[in-house]
């Protein structure tokens, strides 16, 4: 059953280290060439997807290539979201050949699991020209060996194998650079190869669900970076998935406070860090809000942070400290450590917090809270002023030396009447009127703005505007714009404010599939029928008992009238199909109308496929003589049955029947199959009148 799709995408802001872990950037500038993230889906679980959005800011978006498309599936590994692929839908993403997703080198990521009827071949993804594994690149599997496959160029020459465990999910690795070719599972190297240089035809298409046969299994993220990153950018990007998916490193854990008993600080994992190799990474911000960076770090010392995963637009007014009225219930909890789990000290630090998706900000009342004796509340701890206000509405508190390995921190204001911890966009949808496109939002201030410009697109590329609409300190924060014509298909919409400064923000993309909204809108229709009739039948439950007790009377009458003639109805039809029955067997047998000494006790009437040809004056086709001699042993068989056994369709046995019926003139009876079966013996036995 079809159910609506609805596809919310959170706005992409800045250019900074935004992508996986802090590593790359979404805005399309960075080496990071492909981010699909099942997690950024919100719709109904279990309904099929035709578009995945790729979040690298290189529009690489997944389309479907064939079949009804996977299934999206919410809350199905530590409450993120996966991608179904069976077999049985025969469908697979594909991702047109470009120089992003065709380079040299590379790093890529996949997220996902296998199940135990997977096809032998069949794995996550591959970029070849054909099917044979002889070019390009691609991580799938020998389902009988339970052996996953890494490889490029040639999967016999250079592939890595390493065995896994059917349903469990997996983080899996491929890296191909200079010199070598690695491949990891679960933070753990599999294996290396020497590399005899660039990737051989890296000029396909990249196929996901399908690697020669198509997947029976889950993918919950694919990361695709057009270079090999470093020990630290893999380091960081493992812990990253790690925590959001729950699934434990073998190598390289850096962050203990995903788990329950450690508050599932699980959510958005960004890091820095200084690896052995004197790789480094200075400056990260994830996907979330908040940036750290520090100007210089020693070897082998790392910072990494996550948070709990609470709403962005969610406040708190318990557990304050006194002079601050309110906060965040998004926390987050740092880890600052070495390679082997030991707590070290990185130094001072920058926060930058991005509330450029938020109101107007008083930088005079936000403030930095820091649990900084670990017990777990805010209200014994002094809070940090003196964050200054970017122009772009972040907040920065510099050199800041509290945040240490363990501690948890958030922000807070003085001012609790003031909207500088509210979200700018409060909320942004989509809903079908007729078959038009409603789209209407919400902003929690109009401070700053000057006016705000609604987009659209079909392709996820190329926007086009729908309406600029100027905006006035005094105007209305709620706003509504109608779409009279809609794409009949898959669309985004996207809104920008335009500041008072002459910036361009994206507030945030909302996308649909028009047909599934429809399905919706038809549904919501429907229901409020079935609600309009249960209030019809209420509001007449207030007229007279005396006419309550009529309609009653009259009811009951009809169903006492009713049965009796359905009685004897089924009576009537159940004497006649025993009548019809003991003719058919006296047929069968040769007995009708016939003497002691003429019946042969071991003759046993045939059907005579050519009297009854002759009779009709046309062919029985194959079809129709199997179903009429099965119908001839069994008079009683049901349809359902009788078309297992001639293997054929439901519609097509029926359809085969109703021509017979036609044929042999049986329109007038009302036990057309007994009746069929009575006219074919009579004619095949000679005995017609």
């Amino acid at each position: 059953m079809k159910k609506f799709l609805f596809l919310l995408f959170f706005p992409v802001l800045g250019f900074s280290q935004n992508g996986p872990a802090g590593i790359g950037s979404s805005s399309g500038n960075s080496p990071l060439a492909l981010w699909l993230n099942a997690n950024t889906i919100v719709q109904d679980s279990g309904t099929h997807i035709s578009f995945w959005m790729d979040h690298s800011g290189k529009n690489n978006h997944a389309l479907l290539e064939a079949g009804i498309g996977a299934a999206f599936l919410g809350n199905e590994i530590n409450q993120q979201s996966t991608i179904m692929f069976d077999p049985r839908w025969a469908s697979n993403f594909i991702i047109r050949s470009n120089k992003d997703i065709s380079s040299d080198n590379i790093s890529l990521f996949v997220v996902g699991k296998i199940n135990e009827k997977n096809p032998p071949w069949a794995g996550f993804i591959l970029k070849n020209s054909g099917s044979e594994w002889d070019d390009g690149y691609g991580i799938s599997a020998n389902n009988d060996k339970q052996e996953l496959i890494g490889y490029t160029t040639h999967f016999e020459k250079f592939g890595i194998k390493s065995p896994f465990k059917w349903g469990e999910y997996m983080l899996m690795s491929l890296h191909h650079n200079a010199k070598n070719i690695e491949f990891f599972k679960n933070g753990l190297r599999q294996g290396i190869n020497p590399n005899i240089g660039p990737i051989k035809q890296n000029n396909s298409s990249l196929v996901i669900g399908w690697t020669g046969e198509y997947l029976d299994g889950e993918i919950a993220e694919v990361i695709l970076y057009n270079k090999a990153i470093s020990l630290i950018e893999r380091r960081l990007i493992c812990n990253y998935l790690s925590s959001k998916y729950s699934i434990p490193l073998e190598e390289g854990d850096l962050y203990a406070y995903d788990s329950s008993e450690m508050g599932d600080f699980d959510y958005n994992l960004a890091g820095i860090g200084r690896a052995e190799d004197g790789s480094e990474q200075l400056t990260s911000k994830g996907s979330g809000i908040l940036k750290i960076k520090a100007s210089t770090l020693d070897l082998n010392k790392y910072l990494l942070w996550a948070n709990n995963e609470t709403p962005i637009s969610e406040l708190n007014t318990k557990d304050l400290p006194s002079g601050v009225e309110i906060r965040l219930a998004r926390q987050w909890r740092a880890s600052e450590i070495d390679n082997t789990g030991h707590p070290v000290d990185v130094g001072f630090v920058d926060l930058h917090f991005d509330l450029s998706d938020f109101g107007s900000l008083d930088g005079h009342s936000v403030v930095l809270l820091i649990d900084q004796n670990k017990d777990g509340y805010f209200n014994n701890d002094l809070p940090i002023e003196g964050g200054k206000i970017t122009p772009e509405n972040t907040i920065i508190f510099k050199d800041v030396i509290g945040i240490s390995d363990g501690v948890r921190f958030t922000l807070g204001s003085k001012n609790k009447s003031n909207a500088s911890l509210r979200p700018l966009l409060v909320n942004f949808n989509l809903e079908i009127i007729d078959s038009t496109v409603n789209i209407n939002w919400e902003l929690s201030s109009l401070s700053g703005i000057s006016s705000l410009i609604l987009q659209k697109t079909y392709n996820a590329i190329d926007f086009v505007t729908v309406e600029s609409i100027g905006v006035v300190t005094k105007s209305k924060k709620k706003f509504e714009k109608i779409d009279l014509n809609p794409s009949k298909d898959y669309s985004v919409y996207r809104l920008l404010k335009i500041t008072t400064k002459g910036d361009t923000i994206e507030l945030g993309k909302t996308g649909m599939d028009y047909n599934l909204l429809m399905d919706k809108y038809i549904n919501r229709l429907q229901e409020e029928e079935r609600l309009l009739l249960e209030k019809t039948i209420t509001e007449g439950k207030a007229k007279t008992i005396k006419e309550r007790l009529t309609y009653v009377g009259v009811f009951l009458m009809f169903l006492i009238l009713l049965t009796i003639y359905l009685k004897r109805r089924s009576s009537k039809i159940k004497l006649e199909t025993e009548g019809l029955l003991k003719e058919i067997e006296l047929l069968k047998t040769g007995k009708e109308n016939r003497t002691a000494l003429e019946f042969d006790p071991q003759s046993e009437l045939k059907l005579d496929k050519k009297k009854l040809q002759q009779t009709v004056n046309g062919k029985l086709n194959d079809s129709d003589w199997n179903i009429l001699n099965i119908v001839f042993k069994d008079p009683l068989i049901v349809n359902k049955e009788l078309a297992r056994q001639v293997n054929l369709s439901l519609e097509g046995t029926s359809s085969s029947l109703r021509k017979m019926y036609r044929l042999f003139e049986l329109n007038d009876s009302k036990n057309k199959k007994l009746a069929l079966v009575m006219e074919v013996a009579k004619i095949s036995s000679g005995n017609i009148g």
